[in-house]
């Protein structure tokens, strides 16, 4: 009885290598053509949110697309303008997704929005005010405004998107619903 149960054992050890062998290459080819990166930000955006995408965003190429679930009220100038150049010169697409339901792409969020190659929107979210704030007071600085609307103008052209509302959100925080 032992030797039987020895034998079945065996057998079936073998049968699931065989199987296990044959599903590795099927699961290898798919997972190698399927590849999509997920990267999250939450909350404000700074150095370290700046520096979590671009270290993400520098090696895409063995990845079909990049999905980032933003989440943010905004933050700095800076940091976002690093985001955008890496979103810019990722290898693979870029979706920005502003998610979960109720979240929201404010200010840098919004101009991390267009910048992407696809954005999408989960139900009630929203998009817009990306009036400049410098020490914690919206800023009327024509240069940097003027700045600031043809930035939204050029990554709006670039991803067919309608320029006049891009510049709005900066020109008359204008915000935006998903079916908006």
């Amino acid at each position: 009885m032992k030797s039987k149960i020895s034998v079945t054992v065996v057998i079936l050890f073998l049968f699931l290598l065989f199987l296990s062998i044959l599903n590795l290459g099927l699961v290898t080819a798919l997972s190698d053509a399927n590849k999509v990166l997920l990267l999250e930000i939450e909350g404000n955006i700074g150095p370290s949110v700046a520096e979590y995408v671009r270290t993400y965003l520098e090696d895409t190429e063995h990845f079909e697309a990049v999905i980032i679930a933003i989440d943010t009220y905004g933050g700095l100038g800076d940091s976002m303008f690093q985001i955008i150049d890496a979103i810019t010169y990722s290898e693979a697409p870029v979706i920005v997704y502003v998610y979960p339901e109720g979240g929201q792409a404010l200010s840098a969020g919004t101009y991390i929005l267009m910048a992407s190659s696809l954005a999408a929107m989960a139900p009630y979210t929203i998009i817009g005010s990306a009036q400049p704030v410098v020490n914690g007071v919206p800023s009327n600085d024509t240069k940097l405004i003027n700045f600031l609307v043809e930035k939204m103008h050029t990554l709006a052209r670039l991803h067919g998107r309608n320029e006049t509302q891009a510049a709005r959100f900066v020109t008359h925080n204008d915000n935006l619903r998903p079916e908006e």
